[in-house]
């Protein structure tokens, strides 16, 4: 008898939130290494602006919300912008969630976009945390000693232990 090769398993794909067209183009991706992003010279001057610009901003889907307070941190910080496909695709909270749940939510976004998580203690300024805010899942972005985050009537301190997890900065890939 001949014998052949033994067939690969079929792979079976994931339950997931998105359809199977958004699952194969996933599997289908080629993903580029992540290339450490530097900070800028003058980084520490560009975010203290953007914390003193957004300060009393309020909460606002679309423009000030968690994500793009998130994204203009790691921005200002590094040159790099995380949610160039993000800006003006939503501008209500209906459209924010089905753009996250698209991502398979907020953590794999985060996840996608800023690489592995570090130990909060290990937080630095300008590094992206993850936290409940008023018992929502939010991005933070560390300041030092607390975390900040877009709230009803500007930036809000979130202390470090509300934090569950937090990303360097410098490790972002739009």
């Amino acid at each position: 008898p001949v014998h052949s090769e033994p067939k690969p398993a079929p792979r079976r794909m994931a339950r997931c939130r998105v359809g199977p067209a958004v699952m194969l183009q996933r599997a289908t991706e080629h993903t580029a290494p992540r290339v450490p992003a530097m900070r800028l010279p003058d980084w520490q001057h560009r975010f203290g602006d953007l914390v003193h610009a957004r300060a009393q901003t309020p909460f606002a889907w679309g423009s000030h919300d968690c994500c793009l307070w998130a994204a203009d941190a790691v921005h200002a910080i590094t040159g790099v912008d995380l949610a160039a496909d993000l800006r003006g695709a939503y501008a209500s909270e209906p459209d924010a969630a089905a753009l996250l749940n698209a991502a398979g939510g907020l953590y794999q976004l985060a996840k996608h976009r800023l690489g592995r998580s570090v130990r909060v203690k290990m937080a630095q300024i300008g590094d992206i945390g993850m936290a409940a805010v008023d018992a929502v899942p939010s991005l933070v972005v560390c300041a030092g000693a607390h975390f900040l985050a877009p709230g009803r009537d500007g930036l809000t301190a979130i202390l470090p232990a509300s934090v569950l997890r937090v990303w360097r900065c410098t490790q972002c890939q739009p």
